[in-house]
C-alpha cells in the first residue's frame, strides 16, 4: 500500500508528533502489509527513573 495513513498523538488539545520522533507501523496479519503508521509517546526525562 503506497498511501498509508499516519496518526498523531492528541496532546493538550492539539495533534502532535511524539517528542522523540519515533514511529510504529501497524501490519495486517493476513497479508503482512503495513497499512498505517502512528506516532509514539514517551515519558519526559524528569519522569524517568
Amino acid at each position: 500500500m503506497t498511501n498509508q495513513p499516519h496518526y498523531q498523538l492528541f496532546i493538550d488539545g492539539q495533534w502532535r508528533e511524539g517528542s522523540d520522533a519515533q514511529v510504529m507501523h501497524s501490519t495486517n496479519p493476513a497479508t503482512g502489509e503495513h497499512w498505517a503508521s502512528f506516532a509514539c509517546a514517551s515519558l519526559p526525562t524528569w519522569m524517568q527513573q
